[in-house]
């Protein structure tokens, strides 16, 4: 199980390391394609390493050990709640599989994702095509950002 409490650490790292770069370079480039496709799979990565951790523990019949490092990054980052909250619900699905008549239950996670981008400041919206339309609030990397680098406004005569 401690190898699963790493790579859940270890995804939680590379997460909080990596997205707000991506925001700041989006800041600059302006290109959703670019910074999407690589912070949902960075979430997504977090989420699964999350949920094994919690499959292992479950296997084992053990609770998360507090003292570790994961529960105070989750903690420190806001997430504790989330995780909590995400740990309850996997628990009620699993418990919920043998009668499993509705598929559409497992899109519980989808929640939990959104949640967690909402976190690292990329908030999906759905669309009324089927999409999704992702807001990156303004202000979340402004101290951080080259000022000398941004796109400046147009300039009307």
């Amino acid at each position: 199980m401690e190898l699963y409490e790493k790579l859940a650490h270890d995804a939680l790292l590379t997460a909080l390391d990596r997205i707000p770069r991506l925001r700041r370079e989006y800041r600059i480039h302006g290109d959703m394609d670019l910074l999407f496709p690589e912070a949902s799979d960075l979430l997504q990565n977090l989420m699964m390493a999350i949920a094994r951790l919690l499959g292992s523990q479950k296997c084992q019949d053990v609770e998360l050990n507090y003292g570790v490092a994961l529960v105070p990054l989750l903690s420190k980052n806001g997430l504790l709640n989330w995780y909590t909250l995400f740990r309850k619900d996997l628990e009620t699905f699993d418990k919920g599989l043998e009668t499993w008549a509705q598929f559409d239950k497992i899109f519980f996670v989808n929640r939990y994702f959104e949640r967690l981008a909402t976190h690292f400041s990329l908030v999906p919206e759905p669309t009324d095509k089927s999409e999704i339309f992702v807001h990156v609030p303004g202000q979340v990397d402004i101290d951080m950002l080259p000022i000398d680098k941004l796109p400046t406004p147009l300039q009307f005569e």
